[in-house]
């Protein structure tokens, strides 16, 4: 039997944690119209106190909830950042295995590549770029929750077995993928624009 270190799946379990409130938090963003809240990316408020991003000033974080919500998006984004590099240094160090290790890079990656794509959302003030980032943030949740699925003891013992439906399963596993995706694009649309087509597509494939 496998014996894997608790680490890998530690970090990959925490990593998923605290990109839920992340999510939550952009969310929120999107609805208080608060993207715009705090100018700059690494450096803050620039000609205005130009406060480096983990030194941000408590009572200008609080001052209202547009701040309050965007900057603790940034915070949070910051520690899924800092944990993702962790579970690459845990994989590589506890030798995981090629699929955990590629899937922990994988997972450094796409968090860093959504990270920048929120900071450029920022210093561009772009509207395509926010609504760009929303959809792209369940992507990178869902890659960060198959970590923590791979370094799970129960799926390295797992064996496979012949089953007569098991290409008719993937392939309908591969469509919800597809369809579920094309939802959230379509939610992300209509949230970002107020599209009309947006909005009765979004619930005609609702329907579907």
């Amino acid at each position: 039997m496998e014996t894997l270190s608790p680490w890998p799946r530690r970090l990959a379990l925490g990593t998923w944690l605290a990109a839920l409130p992340l999510v939550v938090l952009g969310g929120s963003v999107t609805t208080l119209r608060a993207g715009m809240a705090i100018d700059g990316w690494w450096v803050l408020d620039r000609g205005n106190g130009d406060h480096f991003l983990l030194a941000y000033p408590i009572e200008k974080w609080f001052a209202n909830a547009g701040t309050f919500t965007e900057h603790s998006h940034r915070l949070f984004g910051t520690l899924v950042g800092l944990l993702s590099i962790l579970l690459v240094v845990a994989a590589h160090r506890a030798q995981a295995g090629a699929l955990r290790v590629r899937w922990a890079w994988i997972g450094l990656v796409a968090v860093c590549l959504q990270g920048t794509l929120g900071g450029f959302r920022v210093l561009e003030n772009s509207p395509n770029l926010a609504f760009l980032h929303g959809v792209i943030a369940q992507v990178v949740l869902a890659i960060l929750a198959a970590n923590v699925v791979l370094n799970d003891p129960a799926f390295a013992t797992a064996r496979g077995r012949e089953h007569s439906r098991a290409s008719g399963l993937a392939r309908a596993s591969r469509l919800a993928i597809v369809a579920v995706f094309a939802q959230i694009f379509l939610g992300a649309w209509l949230r970002h624009t107020g599209n009309d087509f947006a909005l009765v597509a979004h619930i005609a494939f609702a329907a579907i």
